[in-house]
């Protein structure tokens, strides 16, 4: 038995010794394995991964949406862009057959733009429009809406979209009565035919089967101009425009405009989203009507305006501040004067 011992003993040192010896052996060659993988990967890193494939499947122009395309989806999926309002049009909710009534239901005014797909004669509107949206966005009396007519077909005879040639802007006018004869055969030749549109508005409180047509020019400038008059200018709130007049008429009467700051706290305890933080704004500029006097909103309107001007602010107080701007020119026409012009 102690002989056995001795043998087993010499057995398990003898392990014991190569797998000192081994051991590194293997791990050098696990590294060495490792090693290898990291340099494949890398290589594989370095091979430009956006190939033009025809797919969108690199980041190269494609055509098809992948990256940067001729197609003005600018990388978000091909749609869109000059002559087409089917792409995305920040401010302005895509709706159809089954969602328009859900939306444009009475609640709030509403612009309706229906359209049909690359649109040739509906150059720049989409920009136009984006750019309204900008304005009214935030307005919480009113929804920016568009629906393709070709893929919801019953809004044609729904609202009597016809198809016609977009109302020329006074400079396009111009430049075409200074056209030569060639141009204008050249023209003649690539003629399309006029699309269906048509851009409406439904007032608050009034019968959807019966819009009013826009027949305005289809440039920013018209659109808010028509706007201001329906519904208020931006940063208008529908809910505390007649208290901050009753409250503009009366500063000098310490007791009523108390009370009509508590009835303007009330409200806006009622108010969400973008209107509770417009409202907010009123109530800050009600405070500062009674401290710095009845031509406030004027003045506060030029002094922020003065310090975008100035230049060196960060983006979000560029932002912020041409806000604020907004509520003051709809604060100022509530009290029945006007700001300086510009361009806000």
């Amino acid at each position: 038995v102690s002989a056995m011992i001795v043998t087993l003993k010499r057995i398990l040192a003898a392990l014991l010794l190569a797998l000192l010896v081994v051991a590194p052996m293997l791990n050098a060659v696990a590294r060495a394995d490792d090693l290898d993988d990291a340099e494949a990967d890398a290589e594989a890193d370095e091979e430009p991964s956006g190939m033009d494939d025809g797919y969108g499947g690199g980041g190269y122009d494609d055509g098809y949406g992948g990256g940067e395309d001729d197609y003005g989806g600018g990388g978000g999926g091909g749609e869109g862009g000059a002559g087409d309002l089917s792409g995305e049009i920040k401010g302005f909710v895509d709706l159809d057959e089954f969602t328009f009534d859900k939306i444009v239901d009475g609640t709030k005014a509403a612009i309706g733009v229906f359209y049909e797909p690359y649109a040739h004669d509906m150059e720049d509107v989409s920009t136009e429009l984006e750019a309204v949206a900008e304005e009214f966005g935030e307005h919480g009396s009113l929804h920016l809406v568009k629906v393709n007519v070709e893929n919801n077909p019953t809004f044609v005879e729904r609202y009597g979209i016809t198809q016609e040639e977009m109302p020329k802007k006074k400079d396009d006018a111009e430049d075409d009565a200074e056209k030569s004869e060639d141009d204008e055969e050249s023209e003649e030749e690539d003629a399309q035919t006029p699309t269906k549109k048509a851009f409406l508005y439904f007032a608050k409180g009034a019968d959807a089967s019966k819009p009013e047509k826009i027949t305005v020019d289809k440039t920013k400038d018209a659109f808010v101009e028509f706007l201001t008059g329906k519904v208020g200018a931006p940063g208008t709130v529908e809910a505390l425009v007649g208290v901050f007049r009753e409250y503009s008429a009366k500063l000098s009467n310490a007791g009523a405009a108390k009370s009509l700051v508590a009835k303007a706290e009330g409200i806006l305890k009622t108010l969400k989203g973008s209107e509770k933080s417009s409202g907010e704004y009123y109530l800050k500029v009600m405070g500062n009507l009674q401290k710095k006097g009845a031509d406030h909103v004027q003045k506060e309107y030029g002094r922020l305006g003065r310090m975008v001007d100035a230049g060196g602010l960060k983006q979000d107080k560029v932002d912020e501040f041409t806000r604020r701007r907004r509520i003051l020119k709809a604060l100022s026409l509530i009290q029945g004067k006007k700001v300086e012009k510009d361009e806000l």
